[in-house]
């Protein structure tokens, strides 16, 4: 039986906070949001909301006390996590989970692109801790969120603009859905003991570009427009527009991490967690319902 009853969520009505409530809540755990201070939203059903200040280690102990672990969802980018792992550890909390929910960045290569800095600062700040036996952690390792990214262009571009498609499009990556992603949180609180301070690898289904525009032909009976890319190439000309002041160059990093042979994207099947947290894999037709949502 777990040992982790209650469950703050830090960045509960982000992108991907709302379906780890969700699940947390439907799994049984209590569960508390961290708002921001000038938040006007409204609590997710079947929780209680405590306004904090992310920059203030006091403020977040005091939200944190009697609480047995924390989920963060915070986008690395705009807040710094250091406090609020520290008040974690200061108010007691037994695991936490920082907001790395997305690629391996734990792979060498993908550690070394810009856009995960703040992440691998993180979960290297929180393992030393974890040395130090004042906390324990996971590390979400989800991929992309499928559903989320069909929405965007960072997979495809299904909204009729041109798809780059990156060493020929057979690459394969592991991607989770939003609602996949809950279930695994979830599961990684319900087993403590096997998930202690280390990574967790899902994913809801591993997909080519080629398979989601094929999918998406399939379910429309559009025919999609592409180009042929290189993820290297592409990597180095981000570097070069972040280093005169670029910043909207740090998606196309993303896509490097995805697609770039090496670094990580492609989970093998023996190094998943779906069994142990929870996480079955798509099948053909849900993916095609996913797929025909945003095609």
């Amino acid at each position: 039986m777990s040992t982790i009853k209650s469950v703050a969520v830090a960045g509960a009505t982000g992108n991907l906070g709302p379906s780890i409530v969700t699940q947390l809540v439907e799994a049984g755990f209590t569960v508390t949001t961290l708002t921001r201070q000038d938040s006007k939203s409204t609590p997710p059903a079947g929780t209680k909301a405590i306004p904090v200040d992310y920059t203030s280690v006091a403020s977040l102990t005091a939200a944190l006390r009697g609480q047995d672990a924390v989920v963060s969802t915070l986008s690395p980018a705009a807040v710094d996590q250091i406090p609020l792992i520290d008040a974690a550890i200061a108010a007691g909390v037994k695991r936490i989970l920082p907001s790395e929910f997305g690629c391996d960045t734990l792979n060498p290569h993908a550690a070394t692109l810009p856009i995960f800095a703040g992440k691998v600062k993180v979960h290297d700040y929180v393992a030393e801790k974890a040395k130090e036996g004042k906390i324990t952690y996971t590390l979400m390792m989800t991929g992309p969120f499928l559903d989320w990214c069909m929405g965007t262009t960072l997979i495809v571009d299904l909204k009729g603009g041109v798809t780059p498609v990156f060493e020929g499009g057979n690459q394969e990556a592991s991607m989770t859905t939003l609602p996949d992603i809950g279930r695994a949180v979830a599961g990684v609180l319900k087993h403590p003991k096997e998930t202690e301070n280390r990574s967790v690898f899902t994913q809801s289904a591993s997909l080519t570009q080629n398979r989601v525009l094929a999918i998406a032909s399939k379910v429309t009976g559009k025919k999609y427009e592409t180009k042929p890319a290189n993820s290297a190439e592409l990597e180095k000309d981000a570097r070069e527009r972040v280093a005169k002041g670029d910043m909207s160059a740090m998606f196309d990093f993303l896509k490097r991490a995805i697609w770039g042979e090496g670094f990580g994207g492609n989970v093998p099947r023996s190094k998943l967690d779906n069994d142990l947290v929870g996480v079955k894999e798509l099948t053909e037709k849900q993916l095609e319902d996913v797929i025909a949502k945003y095609a």
